[in-house]
């Protein structure tokens, strides 16, 4: 069985380029490389815009 560990970034607005605070974009990525080091095997991180 796989687990699948979702994040989303809520600040990144529809339609906008860029997020709207550059810190919650860091936050969430900083989260993503706290949890990736537990897996039993590395997968690599998939990112997915809309």
């Amino acid at each position: 069985m796989t687990t699948i560990k979702q994040f989303q970034l809520t600040s990144w607005l529809e339609g906008h380029d860029t997020p709207s605070d550059l810190q919650s974009f860091l936050d969430l990525l900083e989260e993503v490389q706290k949890w990736h080091p537990h897996l039993s095997d590395k997968r690599p991180i998939l990112i997915h815009c809309q």
